[in-house]
């Protein structure tokens, strides 16, 4: 989703009345508004997991049509005339099948510009009629966009997009104040032996674990319990050190009533530990934010301590409650 999407429809809105030096102005920030407005949020996030899915069936066919054209070629000295027709006609019409289908998912009009349609139109039509009206309220005459760069400078106090921020979240603020959300620290998955053997991943873990608890009071949230936790990832085939996949992430999350879920691995190699951590929303299916770092292995004792550090940060960006 880009801002030229947005400028479509907000431009420069002028409300009312001609442009005399005496009409205030103001200006907005479509793209920090796009990037931090929760509905917007949850649209991309339902975007994103549409054209992972829409990108996983044509893998799929072109892992099939290139199985298929390497066995065509390995038999076809074999083949009789008909019988090498037959499967050129077959590799024929799995390309098209394959070309009609990328067609139908990225062409001008195909699927992913309709869901881009079908999420973002109602999402800009709240950001358009919120500017609209906080500039009534105010007065303001013109409201320009920032992310169209024709603004050189501008006063202080000429600045709406805060405003059309906490206008527009302000539902999730009210819930957010109100209501527990629930973090789930899934599995840290070992890379190599050796950090299995060293129980790193137990450690990494237990780290971000503990990171989120210390969050509890601050940001309300409510910490799920590791017993529920494996009861889940055994439903999917899974444990506390199994590596999962984004699907299996977002599915055990909802499983769990999860708002947030953590995973991550972590490797012990060439004299370096290395470790990977991952957060996700797992009510929009987005993955939010992924952090690595890269340690000397003198410094294993402080792998705790680093991993919780990280997994703070990651804490405080992602996870804080709108702001009223």
């Amino acid at each position: 989703m880009g801002k030229k999407y947005l400028l479509s429809i907000l431009g420069a809105l002028l409300f009312s009345g001609s442009v005399y030096a005496q009409t205030k102005i103001a200006y907005v920030d479509s793209e920090k508004i796009l990037a931090e407005y929760e509905d917007a949020k949850i649209a991309r996030a339902s975007l994103d997991n549409s054209i992972r899915q829409w990108k996983h069936e044509l893998d799929s066919m072109r892992l099939a049509l290139q199985t298929t054209e390497d066995e065509f070629k390995a038999q076809q000295p074999m083949l009789s005339g008909d019988a090498l027709r037959a499967r050129q006609l077959e590799i024929e019409k799995m390309r098209k099948k394959y070309d009609d289908f990328a067609q139908n998912i990225w062409g001008d009009k195909g699927k992913v510009a309709a869901k881009n349609k079908e999420l973002f139109d109602p999402v800009l039509d709240k950001i358009n009629k919120t500017i609209e009206e906080l500039a009534a309220d105010k007065d303001i005459g013109l409201v320009l966009d920032l992310a169209q760069g024709s603004i050189m400078y501008a006063e202080e106090g000429m600045d709406m997009t805060q405003d059309v921020l906490t206008e527009l979240n302000r539902e999730y603020a009210s819930v957010a104040s109100s209501v527990k959300r629930k973090a789930a620290v899934l599995s840290v998955y070992p890379l190599v032996p050796k950090a299995q053997f060293n129980n790193l991943n137990t450690t990494v873990r237990g780290a971000v674990l503990d990171a989120v608890k210390s969050f509890v009071s601050e940001y309300n949230l409510e910490v799920i319990s590791e017993a529920d936790i494996a009861l889940i990832l055994q439903n999917h085939n899974s444990n506390l050190s199994s590596k999962l996949d984004s699907a299996t992430v977002v599915a055990a999350g909802q499983n769990l009533n999860a708002d947030f879920a953590f995973t991550g691995s972590v490797t012990w190699e060439s004299g370096r530990i290395a470790y990977t951590l991952d957060l996700y929303n797992t009510k929009s299916g987005e993955k939010l934010w992924t952090l690595s770092e890269d340690i000397d292995e003198k410094e294993e004792k402080d792998l705790a301590g680093r991993a919780k550090g990280l997994a703070a940060q990651m804490i405080r960006s992602r996870m804080a409650p709108a702001t009223k």
